[in-house]
């Protein structure tokens, strides 16, 4: 697995969000970071600037401790897995949703929620569904 500081584009203004390219059995990801470059601090897609790397370092570094814990082999699981913490469980809020829409009385439309909501988790294959996955798949 190979991470990688990168840019994707520049908007008008001549910044770029920068994100970390991760490569894992010639398959590729990214995830973006609070960083933002200019135009001087890359090289192409590149980020080249010692003080912007400086502080992306440590968290490539966290990142791949992260994944040194678990076996995974799959770009989306390694990204999934490194942004869960910081995403928000999609199965969580709807269990919680259905309760508080239940106690208000709602039980048959609420029953028809929890349907669909094991629906999607039978689709997706997993159990706990974050935004990430919503977004992403």
């Amino acid at each position: 697995m190979n991470f990688e500081p990168c840019i994707r584009y520049f908007d008008n203004l001549g910044l770029a969000k920068v994100y970390v390219r991760i490569t894992h059995k010639r398959k590729i990801g990214y995830i973006k970071t609070r960083f933002i470059a200019n135009q001087s601090q890359v090289d192409g897609t590149r980020v080249k600037d010692i003080k912007l790397l400086a502080k992306i370092i440590p968290l490539i570094q966290e990142w791949s401790e992260m994944l040194n814990s678990v076996s995974l082999d799959d770009v989306n699981e390694m990204i999934e897995y490194i942004t869960l913490s910081k995403e928000v469980s999609f199965t969580e809020f709807s269990h919680g949703y259905i309760r508080n829409e239940s106690k208000k009385g709602r039980d048959k439309s609420m029953a028809n929620y929890l349907t669909a909501l094991r629906s999607f988790q039978d689709f997706l294959k997993k159990d706990e569904i974050y935004s990430l996955t919503i977004i992403s798949s």
